[in-house]
């Protein structure tokens, strides 16, 4: 019966510990949203929206690095915030 006892109260300190880094994640992760797509309009979906329009109408090599920039920030921003809301 100790031994029980024993075993239920380390797993429940593993899942204290693993929901305390849980939380951590999830609120870096929100500073990095906040980062991404907060005071800067660098990343905003209109901004973001701007250079993808403006790289397919130009097809330019120069603005190639900006454009998938852009995007991928974009998908970034969003893959973040579902993990976050979840």
């Amino acid at each position: 019966n100790e031994q029980l006892k024993d075993a239920i109260n380390q797993r429940t300190d593993q899942c204290d510990k693993y929901y305390k880094e849980n939380e951590q994640l999830k609120q870096s992760i929100k500073e990095v949203v906040e980062l991404l797509s907060g005071e800067v309009d660098v990343f905003s979906d209109k901004a973001t929206e701007h250079d993808i329009n403006a790289y397919i109408e130009l097809k330019e090599l120069d603005n190639k690095d900006a454009y998938y920039m852009a995007t991928a920030t974009k998908k970034a921003i969003k893959l973040l915030k579902e993990v976050v809301d979840d």
